[in-house]
C-alpha cells in the first residue's frame, strides 16, 4: 500500500504537470494547417489528467481469482456500497476513455490521408462534423460499457460471498464490513454441492458484451491502420491524393508517427 501510494504521488504530479503544460502550448500557440487535430491533442491531455486526479483519488487495485476477479479503490472502502460502486464505475469510464480517443485519433488520420468517399461529408463543415461524430462516438461506446459494467460487475451476493474469503485472507479486507464496501468483481464459476462446477450465466453475458463492444475499437485501429499504411505506400507517395492535404508538411508530420 505505501508503495501504491508512493507511485500514485509521483504519477499524478508527472502527469497533471506535464499535461497542463501541453495543454497550455496547444491553447496559446496557433498553428492554422492542424486544424481540429488540435482538439484531440487537447482531449487526450484532458482525459490523462482526469485519470490521474481519479487514480490518486482511489488507489485502484485489482485481483484475480481462478473462478473471477475483482477491483477495488482502497481509499474508498469506508464508503456504503453504492458510493463505492460508483467511484469505481468512474475510473472504468476513464480508462476505457483512452481506448475510444485512440481509435478516433486513427479514424481522423484515416480520413485526412485517405479521403473515403463514404467519409467525405466529414471534411465538408470539419469543426463542427468532427466534434459531433467525436461525441456521438463517445456517447455509445463509453455508454455501453457503463451499462455493462454497472449491471454485470455490481456486488451482488453471489460475488461478495465467493470474494469475501479470498479478499479477507489476502489482503484483510472484509467485504462484509457493517458498510459492505462497494467495489466492482465477478465470478465466472461457483462450486456445487456436490463439488461440480456451475457456471455463472450473468457473469458469461457480461464478459461477451464487454468484449464485443471493447473490440470495436481496436476493429477500428486496425482497419484504419492497414488503410493508412496501404495509402502511404512507397509506390503512391506521388500520387494526387496526397495533394488533397493542401500541406506537405502534415503528410511528413504524419508519416513519422509510423
Amino acid at each position: 500500500m505505501i508503495c501504491g501510494l508512493g507511485y500514485s504521488y509521483v504519477a499524478t504530479a508527472f502527469a497533471c504537470v506535464l499535461n497542463t503544460m501541453l495543454i497550455y502550448v496547444l491553447i496559446v500557440t496557433h498553428v492554422n494547417h492542424v486544424g481540429p487535430y488540435r482538439w484531440m491533442l487537447l482531449s487526450f491531455s484532458v482525459v490523462e489528467i482526469m485519470i490521474s486526479l481519479v487514480h490518486f483519488a482511489l488507489i485502484p487495485a485489482i485481483h484475480l481469482t481462478e473462478f473471477g476477479y475483482i477491483y477495488w479503490g482502497y481509499r474508498v472502502l469506508d464508503l456504503p456500497t453504492d458510493q463505492g460502486v460508483l467511484a469505481s464505475l468512474i475510473w472504468v469510464l476513464l480508462f476505457y476513455q483512452t481506448f475510444v480517443l485512440t481509435a478516433f485519433h486513427y479514424v481522423y488520420r484515416f480520413v485526412l490521408l485517405c479521403n473515403p468517399p463514404w467519409l467525405s461529408w466529414i471534411q465538408q463543415n470539419p469543426w463542427r462534423n468532427w466534434i459531433a461524430v467525436a461525441i456521438v462516438a463517445d456517447v455509445f461506446y463509453v455508454g455501453a460499457i457503463f451499462l455493462d459494467a454497472s449491471e454485470g460487475f455490481y456486488p451482488w451476493e453471489i460475488y461478495r460471498e465467493n470474494l469475501a474469503p479470498v479478499m479477507k485472507e489476502v489482503y484483510e479486507i472484509d467485504l462484509y464490513a457493517p458498510n459492505k464496501p462497494g467495489f466492482l468483481g465477478i465470478v465466472y464459476w461457483t462450486l456445487h454441492e456436490n463439488g461440480n462446477k456451475v457456471w455463472v450465466r450473468m457473469a458469461l453475458i457480461t464478459i461477451f458484451c464487454i468484449v464485443m463492444v471493447f473490440s470495436t475499437s481496436g476493429m477500428v485501429i486496425v482497419y484504419c491502420l492497414v488503410r493508412i499504411i496501404t495509402e502511404m505506400a512507397p509506390r503512391k507517395w506521388y500520387e494526387p491524393s496526397f495533394a488533397r492535404l493542401g500541406s506537405r508538411g502534415i503528410v511528413l508530420a504524419l508519416r513519422a508517427k509510423f
